[in-house]
């Protein structure tokens, strides 16, 4: 017997690292998917964290054995774009399917909380969670969560940095920063804030794409002093700008991943980037729940 399960990835708008702090953010899912597959082995199989730990819970949860299936993973979703809650969500959801136990958004969403925490090191916000399970545009306020409708589709640009960072370390670099800056991250916090509350306005109305760039462009700056971009996000950052492109900014923890671009001429950029050497996707914002 085998099955398959599969989850979306998904976007930081605006407020990653610091809906922490704050509670507010912007997320939305996006037509890139990880997909899992399991099946039954002869022998025992040991895996890496966080997969170790959500068999280790799953077996404790309901009384079964896991430490022996097989686990396929194919993964299109690049870093900083939710490729670990979506492994996280497919693996829960497969898991489920193969030893037939009923399971709802509520206790998917734990699961990769769960799974996220381990690779944070700690702490979660839980909107990577909520948008991977859920879909669609997401707005957190004050830890809660809620779905936001659109009023018109919205595309983005998202390319690869090639760079991999520890989301534990980002998280470990903005603490620091936090406790050596009091005012200065209070104040970066609040105009973050600001771009969340706002463009999740915009949404319910005509899109005013250029405010929503210049956010972008601004948030990218802030998470830029606060020590969490990288040398190639930068350059992204920077040639889309060069570009005349409405906006860009990091997604995700930082250091490394992703950045994600809003143009007004996305199939052109993209081949634009992949001259530079980089992997570059046009991608759907907010899709339904897979």
């Amino acid at each position: 017997m085998k099955v398959k399960e599969r989850a979306c990835g998904k976007v930081i708008l605006f407020g990653e690292h610091t809906v922490v702090y704050s509670g507010y953010a912007l997320a939305a899912s996006i037509d890139l998917f990880a997909e899992v597959e399991l099946r039954r082995s002869l022998s025992k199989k040991t895996y890496n964290s966080p997969i170790k730990d959500i068999l280790e819970r799953f077996s404790k949860d309901y009384g079964v054995k896991t430490d022996k299936l097989k686990i396929n993973i194919k993964n299109e979703i690049p870093k900083g774009c939710g490729s670990g809650s979506a492994i996280a969500c497919a693996l829960t959801k497969a898991l489920h399917k193969y030893f037939n136990i009923e399971l709802n958004d509520e206790k998917l969403i734990d699961y990769v909380n769960f799974s996220d925490s381990i690779t944070h090191g700690g702490k979660v916000s839980g909107i990577d969670a909520y948008t991977v399970v859920k879909g669609g545009f997401v707005y957190a306020e004050e830890g809660k969560f809620s779905q936001v409708d659109v009023n018109e589709p919205l595309e983005l640009v998202v390319c690869d940095s090639g760079v991999r960072a520890q989301t534990k370390k980002q998280i470990e670099k903005l603490e620091k920063y936090k406790q050596e800056n009091e005012e200065l991250f209070r104040l970066s916090n609040a105009a973050i804030t600001t771009f969340a509350v706002t463009t999740a306005e915009f949404l319910l109305s005509p899109l005013d794409k250029k405010a929503i760039g210049h956010f972008m462009y601004e948030n990218h700056e802030i998470l830029k002093h606060m020590g969490l971009s990288c040398k190639e996000l930068d350059e992204i950052v920077e040639f889309a700008k060069e570009r005349g492109e409405l906006g860009a900014k990091l997604t995700g923890a930082g250091g490394g991943g992703a950045a994600i671009i809003l143009s007004e001429n996305p199939k052109e950029l993209v081949e634009e980037l992949k001259k530079k050497g980089y992997k570059a996707f046009i991608v759907r914002l907010g899709i339904s729940k897979v």
